[in-house]
């Protein structure tokens, strides 16, 4: 059930406003079951071909590319060219330099359910809203593209370079977006700032929960391309500074006397460990130093496309050295979910309980 069919011009655009001659760019492809499909391309026809395959099979949920080039001399064992199953998908460090800026615009709904046309026209008004008041500040105009549930504005930057400095700037514009145009119906998407930020294949048909008659599987499109495409400068970027705004939360690993001790106190990291194993959440990485303890990327527990694939970084499970123990994922739909809340998930899904150790 369809909102329309996979669009091949839009597929070819997406690369023709992507690919850049000497560096390669990242296809992965989700599937319902198993691994996602993960290759780096610097041909357009294979690229295309490839894509409009795997739109076609009925296990493919979502079909995503980097936005920012990737160097070529970024490790990859594999050949290029070609979609194998698996595999370790492109970091941040792999990007050669930034050159878009995207701006998600996520209609509120249901988890695990396709948009409603009034949801989705909430989010293109909103994405209108945002593109009238930057262009107010001078920004250049953004391309516009549907991400199928959502809106998307995708801003061309002026080649800015992949460091900490332009992170935080790219940060610091989507938290500043945030809080001055989210509201009921919408959310600015503050978790889309990483340099190897993969975004949905224009042209192609995204899968994300059962299609119903109001909840459609509406096709990610490009809507409009300025002709010609201005870049935006750092400078003109740090006007939105007049918005004052809001940092970035930081994560607390504050804990009740009560909820510790109704925890029993989880003493090591491998407590925690433990725990996740029980309560069937995926660990996606080895415990990694975290200030005075430890953290553990994990799988969301309530949304999986938050972690499939898109960032391994966006959920994670963090302890400190005193027995405290933290959530963030950093989804627009999961910034209120606490370690609290993953164990009212783990009891609600009816996943077994584990004795404590001695």
């Amino acid at each position: 059930m369809l909102g329309t069919e996979l669009d091949v011009g839009d597929i070819q655009r997406t690369w023709d406003l992507i690919a850049v001659p000497g560096h390669a760019i990242e296809l992965r492809v989700l599937r319902r079951n198993g691994p996602p499909g993960i290759g780096r391309f610097t041909r357009s026809d294979v690229f295309e071909r490839i894509v409009q395959l795997a739109d076609a099979h009925a296990d493919v949920t979502g079909i995503y590319t980097t936005l920012n080039p990737l160097s070529l001399d970024a490790p990859w064992r594999r050949p290029l060219n070609r979609l194998l199953v698996g595999g370790q998908g492109a970091k941040d460090a792999d990007i050669a330099y930034r050159r878009w800026l995207l701006i998600d615009l996520d209609p509120r709904r249901p988890t695990k359910t396709n948009a409603t046309a009034s949801e989705r026209q909430a989010a293109f008004t909103k994405a209108g809203e945002i593109g009238q008041a930057l262009r107010r500040l001078g920004w250049a105009d953004p391309v516009q593209a549907t991400s199928g549930n959502g809106a998307h504005l995708l801003y061309h930057l002026s080649d800015w370079p992949n460091d900490a400095g332009s992170t935080d700037r790219v940060k610091r514009i989507l938290h500043t977006l945030a809080a001055r145009f989210s509201d009921a119906r919408v959310d600015v998407d503050v978790s889309v700032f990483n340099a190897s930020r993969i975004s949905k294949v224009y042209g192609t048909i995204p899968k994300k929960g059962t299609p119903t008659l109001v909840r459609l599987w509406w096709p990610a499109c490009l809507l409009v391309v300025p002709d010609p495409l201005r870049a935006l400068t750092p400078d003109q970027a740090e006007r939105i500074a007049i918005w004052q705004p809001a940092a970035p939360p930081e994560v607390s690993l504050h804990q009740t006397k009560r909820s510790q001790r109704m925890m029993g106190g989880l003493r090591t990291i491998t407590d925690v460990q433990d725990y996740l194993v029980a309560w069937g959440i995926e660990q996606r990485s080895d415990p990694i130093p975290y200030g005075d303890g430890y953290k553990i990327l994990v799988t969301c527990p309530w949304e999986v496309d938050h972690t499939s694939g898109v960032s391994r970084s966006e959920s994670a499970v963090l302890w400190s050295g005193t027995g405290q123990v933290a959530y963030r994922c950093q989804h627009a739909h999961c910034t209120d979910k606490h370690w609290r809340d993953v164990r009212l998930w783990a009891k609600m899904t009816g996943t077994p309980h584990i004795e404590r150790k001695d």
